[in-house]
């Protein structure tokens, strides 16, 4: 007698994990496990600096307000904060999908949501990316209407920064 098979087996084996009988479990090896920290570090350490740059770079002089404006390094403090809070997601998602985690059973719902917040990181950092990218386009344009709209004490005192 024939065996019949639906399009969701191959050889009596699941095609996809939602088609299996009881909870799918996903384990990661060792070494996938140890990328996946050192990436999650990676995340975390550009998060920390990205936050810590904007924050000194709020308080610089003249000349890099000029470049960098106060909104723009507002949008970097709030991108460094998405990828600590990104890093802070993926710990439990990271936990619980490896072979050092207590339980043995697990949904999958905190991969997804780990994997949706770093498509909405990628998107962040495209948005804050142009923003800045623009502004640069357009610096000689700002440094002249700085120069055009102050008096003579600002310009002298430009002037002695720079040179």
């Amino acid at each position: 007698m024939q065996k019949k098979y639906n399009r969701y087996t191959l050889y009596d084996v699941p095609l996809f994990p939602s088609h299996q009988t009881g909870a799918p479990t996903y384990k990661l090896t060792h070494n996938l496990l140890a990328i996946f920290v050192g990436l999650d570090m990676l995340l975390l350490g550009i998060g920390i600096t990205l936050i810590a740059l904007s924050l000194v770079w709020m308080s610089a002089g003249l000349i890099q307000s000029m470049v960098l404006t106060r909104e723009d390094l507002l949008a970097v403090l709030v991108l460094g904060g998405l990828f600590v809070a990104t890093f802070l997601l993926s710990l439990p998602a990271l936990l619980y999908t490896s072979s050092l985690s207590p339980v043995e059973e697990f949904s999958s719902t905190k991969l997804v949501v780990l994997n949706m917040t770093l498509c909405l990181d990628q998107v962040v950092v495209v948005l804050v990316g142009v923003i800045i990218w623009w502004r640069t386009l357009q610096e000689r344009a700002t440094f002249f209407q700085y120069w055009k709209n102050e008096d003579e004490d600002f310009r002298q005192s430009l002037e002695a920064k720079v040179l």
